[in-house]
């Protein structure tokens, strides 16, 4: 399995706050998870902060099967057109920056 995570690095823009997370819960997330490769797709907000981490505002988790289903999301036609509508009215009520890291799962162990 591979994970693909965006960091949304940064804080809502004033009085945007509720708006923003309603268009990456509701818009976001549902349109990410129906393209080509993706599993499951985690939306994270922070609640409890140890350590001084860097200001996350948000991180989604996006979930495939392999390495292979994560190429095929990265290079899917819908993925442009995602960034170009929802992603770039979501950044609009955002004051940061967003990066991804891909992860290969080691291990996943359940209690």
């Amino acid at each position: 399995m591979f994970i693909r995570s965006a960091f949304w690095i940064g804080r809502a823009r004033p009085e945007e706050e509720g708006k923003l997370k309603d268009i990456i819960e509701e818009r976001l997330a549902p349109a990410i998870v129906r393209l080509p490769g993706v599993a499951n797709v985690r939306v994270l907000w922070p609640k409890d902060v140890e350590d001084s981490p860097p200001s996350i505002f948000c991180q989604i988790l996006i979930e495939c099967e392999s390495r292979e289903a994560l190429y095929i999301l990265l290079a899917c036609p819908e993925r442009p057109a995602l960034r170009a509508t929802i992603l770039k009215e979501a950044l609009s009520l955002f004051e940061g920056s967003v990066s991804h890291i891909n992860y290969e799962v080691a291990c996943a162990l359940s209690g």
